[in-house]
């Protein structure tokens, strides 16, 4: 015997716009690539999306600046090498977006519940908030062309 099994239909995408010189985002590719708790609603994400590209483009303000000048009127036209037939700055520049929406949705979505179990997931929402700016740091100086640095102390 031989059972059906029927995908759900895909959810309609919503592309939030970036500004003309910033590509526009996916919001179900935001979805997709980072964890978002399954009770937020889609206008919750959608404002951590558009608060992630605000955040990642004054991050970016005075580098877009240099680049204006040097003629590139979008990300997409700055020479970069490109992997998988995108530019790397603009995974970059989704990948830091990406990540700062995330902490912003870690930081925010914490669990009312006083049980032990609540206290655990709010501390694992903080460990991934804190994982994620780390992300959108490594991706921001990463498009800046500066290193990374690890430092010990003693």
């Amino acid at each position: 015997m031989t059972g059906f099994v029927a995908n759900p239909p895909a959810a309609p995408d919503t592309i939030v716009a970036g500004d003309g010189w910033w590509p526009s985002l996916s919001l179900n590719a935001f979805k997709a690539g980072i964890r978002v708790p399954s009770d937020l609603t889609t206008a919750r994400i959608q404002d951590a999306l558009v608060a992630g590209m605000i955040e990642a483009t004054r991050e970016l303000a005075s580098w877009r600046e240099l680049k204006e000048a040097a003629g590139a009127s979008s990300l997409e036209l700055v020479d970069a090498p490109t992997f998988a037939g995108e530019s790397e700055l603009v995974t970059l520049y989704r990948r830091a977006v990406f990540a700062l929406a995330g902490a912003d949705l870690a930081d925010t979505s914490n669990d009312i519940s006083a049980t032990d179990a609540g206290r655990q997931r709010n501390e694992i929402r903080a460990t991934s908030a804190v994982e994620h700016r780390r992300n959108a740091t490594a991706a921001i100086r990463r498009i800046r062309g500066r290193t990374r640095n690890r430092a010990t102390l003693i």
